[in-house]
């Protein structure tokens, strides 16, 4: 048994609980648990308000531009990932949507090029030639054709 299970170091006797759960009402102890933890939460709630009672107006108006600074800052790093996210969206045609979730530039960057390589799609192939007439009066042979197609599609 733990220090844990028995702060006391004492050993259990038939009536505490004993290691198997014989006897022990579990929703008790439960509740008598949930009632401590209820209770030491009022008392730090009640040391916060205690410790901000007691703080001069000037530490008070510390307290809060030291708030503020951080809120200012958190805010222009987000400002500083959208304007990077736009310059590497703008850069590599990912969209800025998929950037977003990127920390830094750097790993904005990365992942626009795993992007690009993940979705590199290889673009319609064009048009038939103009020299496929129908109706067979062309002078262009199927083999033609095909490498023309070819060399077109798969350099």
């Amino acid at each position: 048994m733990s220090d844990l299970d028995n702060p006391t170091n004492e050993q259990p006797t038939n009536d505490e609980e004993q290691p198997n759960g014989g006897g022990v009402d579990w929703k008790e102890m439960a509740r008598k648990w949930e009632k401590l933890a209820k209770q030491n939460k009022g008392a730090a709630e009640e040391l916060a308000s205690l410790k901000a009672s007691q703080m001069t107006e000037q530490e008070r108006l510390t307290k809060r531009a030291e708030d503020a600074e951080k809120l200012v800052e958190r805010y222009r790093a987000d400002e500083q990932r959208r304007e990077d996210a736009a310059q590497v969206a703008t850069a590599t045609g990912v969209p800025v949507a998929l950037l977003l979730h990127c920390a830094t530039r750097e790993d904005m960057e990365q992942f626009a090029t795993e992007y690009e390589q993940a979705t590199h799609v290889k673009s319609a192939p064009p048009a038939p030639s103009s020299r496929i007439v129908r109706g067979g009066e062309g002078k262009t042979s199927t083999r033609d054709l095909f490498n023309e197609f070819m060399t077109q599609n798969f350099r």
